[in-house]
């Protein structure tokens, strides 16, 4: 596998994963409505940081567990329930309220809140070393540090794209936001009953 579609692959999945509406999204939507597209940026670069150090952590953690284990059929196992449990997860999650995000009427603070914010996505962490594992237990060579920092580097990117999609469509996006909400989580989470479908396929057919 190239290095190139290496990063179009972490590119793609950080998109994917960062759409179904949520905390982050809901405040960078919120902030450019109030504030302005410039102030939602803002939102957006603090929280594409913590998406490219936690993808990069999670390159960290995969890459020694395979290299002082053999694990890669438990991670194939494993990746089976994920996939299913974030699949049925999304299918049907509930919209956030929208009435617990609040704006600060302060630029300054704009970066910093998406900083926080994006801190505040654990969710990062376990949804990258499932995905690596998995890709690496199917053959995909994913080793090295330049290569971890572009992949984290394509992640963040990634995600980035999916917050300036939210914050040009801001207005229509919270006009319609539970609507949207439920037509992405059950798109994604359909992506993810494919995964588990697929897996669970290609261990049985092994």
């Amino acid at each position: 596998m190239t290095i190139t579609l290496l990063f179009l692959i972490a590119f793609a999945l950080s998109f994917i994963g960062t759409l179904p509406p949520g905390l982050i999204t809901l405040t960078i939507t919120q902030t450019t409505i109030s504030e302005g597209k410039s102030a939602g940026f803002r939102n957006a670069l603090g929280a594409i940081i913590p998406e490219f150090i936690y993808t990069y952590v999670a390159l960290i953690g995969i890459d020694f567990l395979l290299d002082h284990a053999d694990i890669g059929h438990y991670i194939q196992w494993a990746s089976v329930f994920i996939f299913l449990a974030l699949g049925l997860w999304f299918w049907f999650a509930k919209p956030p309220e929208i009435s617990k995000v609040k704006v600060e009427a302060n630029h300054r603070k704009f970066f910093l809140r998406g900083l926080t914010a994006g801190f505040f996505n654990f969710l990062i962490v376990p949804f990258w070393v499932v995905v690596v594992g998995w890709l690496r237990s199917n053959g995909y060579v994913i080793d090295g540090q330049p290569v971890f920092l572009g992949f984290s580097l394509a992640g963040a990117f990634g995600a980035l794209l999916a917050f300036v999609l939210y914050i040009e469509l801001g207005g229509m996006i919270l006009r319609r936001f539970k609507t949207v909400a439920v037509y992405v989580n059950r798109i994604i989470g359909g992506l993810f009953l494919a995964l588990f479908a697929y897996q669970l396929w290609e261990l049985f057919s092994a």
